[in-house]
């Protein structure tokens, strides 16, 4: 049994699929504290493949009266319906470390957006000591400019991968062990302290957007649970949270260490 806590989630994995090992990804994640219950519990074991169509979907989802089923080739999880209990099943039995992928991110994906938070498609990075998010359409420049923020003397935590929760205090940016190309697995968890809305410019320009339209570029990044409609009005409420609290800045701009001094400027 290995405890791990990840964007605010306590998540314990049983494991029973014979030598087991956790990747070093994870590892800055386990947590020895003497939990009363976990918030996820990620039972893994061995086990035949699940029949399906050999024509079908990567991944097959199955509605049953116990919860969801998420049926791929390499492995099937069941989930209860508001993902604090999962179960899967590796086929054949894992032969390289377990790192987490897919199967206790979407186990965690699922919690998260049952519980307070979100997980969006973009970059998460620290910058004079803030946590700021870089998000965007395809091809916008989020990566390019996350890989830009370490050689100005910041951090960038994930490129891909980050999760938002939303507290009394205010929203939280979390790193996770899954960092994307550009970024470190990072335990980090800090206050969100701007948004960049990204795209490609023949300068820097920054425009502070009101909530509204906050709200909107929030709705486009987000990696909505849509196999679980109950957590999509949860979404919303929360996306209005982030944009009520966070500046949302649109960012035209041009690959180059000036592009991460104009983002300084406004933190």
């Amino acid at each position: 049994m290995t405890q791990f806590t990840i964007a605010s989630t306590r998540c314990r994995i049983e494991a029973q699929a014979g030598d087991f090992v956790f990747a070093p990804n994870l590892t800055p994640f386990a947590d020895a504290s003497a939990w009363t219950a976990p918030d996820l519990l990620l039972s893994v074991s061995s086990g035949e493949p699940t029949p399906r169509a050999p024509a079908g979907p990567p991944t097959e989802v199955l509605v049953r009266d116990d919860g969801l089923e998420f049926v791929r080739p390499q492995g099937s999880m069941l989930a209860t319906g508001d993902f604090s209990r999962c179960s899967v099943r590796l086929h054949p039995a894992p032969s390289e470390p377990f790192t987490g992928q897919p199967w206790l991110m979407l186990a965690l994906w699922g919690r998260v957006t049952h519980r307070d938070g979100l997980l969006l498609h973009g970059a998460c990075c620290e910058l004079e000591g803030k946590f700021i998010l870089l998000l965007g359409e395809r091809q916008a420049g989020k990566s390019t400019l996350a890989r830009l923020v370490a050689p100005a003397g910041g951090t960038c935590l994930t490129d891909e991968y980050p999760f938002v929760t939303c507290t009394a205090g205010g929203p939280v940016a979390h790193g996770s062990p899954w960092p994307g190309l550009a970024g470190q697995p990072s335990t980090l968890s800090a206050p969100l302290a701007a948004i960049f809305y990204l795209s490609h410019a023949p300068a820097n320009v920054l425009t502070l957007l009101p909530p509204k339209q906050a709200a909107q570029r929030l709705i486009t990044n987000n990696r909505f649970f849509t196999w679980s409609p109950a957590t999509l009005p949860i979404a919303f409420e929360l996306i209005e949270q982030v944009s009520a609290a966070t500046p949302l800045f649109d960012f035209g701009f041009v690959p180059g260490l000036p592009a991460v001094d104009e983002m300084r400027r406004v933190l």
